[in-house]
């Protein structure tokens, strides 16, 4: 038995490719082994069927729409980390001017008490009594730091609570029901899914 006839007993083959080993039983039944050689790899190397070209266009088509979806992913998940960062600078940048427009307040209000502590004249020694309880609490004034008065945490939350305030005083009664409902949905399923 030959490899050809091997070959057709092994594997399912195409149209094209048992017309080709007809061919090349034929011509080796002949008797001219050489040149049926020749001429099969000749076929075979030169044959490419249109479902090849339409295996090889699809899977180039595969990997493009792959490479396309992946780098729209990528640059949309660096979009929403640029926002992120831009969003977490300008939060940051609005907590320190809150914070400097605060130690400037302190600032002004314990030079104003200084001016009243020198004009009442509430050094101890020529302090007059009736304006024990003023002097004390300009003393107290003046010997704040602007900058320990007010903590990073109290401004942050002071923040938020004004961002969230304007978000909702800006919704209309319908954004509020459908956020409502919204909400409603999103729970309900997770809770039925995990129950």
């Amino acid at each position: 038995m030959t490899c050809v006839q091997e070959r057709i007993g092994s594997e399912m083959l195409d149209e094209e490719e048992q017309a080709i080993l007809k061919e090349a039983i034929a011509l080796s039944l002949s008797g001219n082994n050489e040149r049926t050689k020749q001429q099969i790899y000749i076929r075979r190397r030169y044959t490419y069927s249109l479902n090849d070209l339409l295996e090889d266009i699809c899977s180039y088509l595969y990997f493009l729409i792959k490479a396309t979806c992946l780098s729209i992913v990528l640059v949309i998940l660096s979009l929403i980390a640029i926002m992120a960062v831009q969003f977490a600078m300008a939060f940051l940048s609005a907590v320190n001017t809150e914070l400097e427009s605060m130690a400037t307040e302190v600032t002004r209000q314990a030079h104003k008490c200084t001016q009243n502590y020198l004009i009442n004249q509430c050094d101890p020694v020529s302090r007059v009594p009736f304006l024990e309880e003023n002097c004390t609490f300009w003393e107290k004034c003046i010997g704040q730091d602007p900058y320990n008065v007010v903590t990073r945490a109290e401004v942050i939350s002071g923040l938020i609570a004004r961002l969230i305030s304007a978000f909702i005083s800006n919704l209309t009664h319908e954004s509020m029901i459908f956020i409502l409902l919204l909400n409603i949905i999103i729970f309900g399923t997770v809770l039925h899914r995990f129950t």
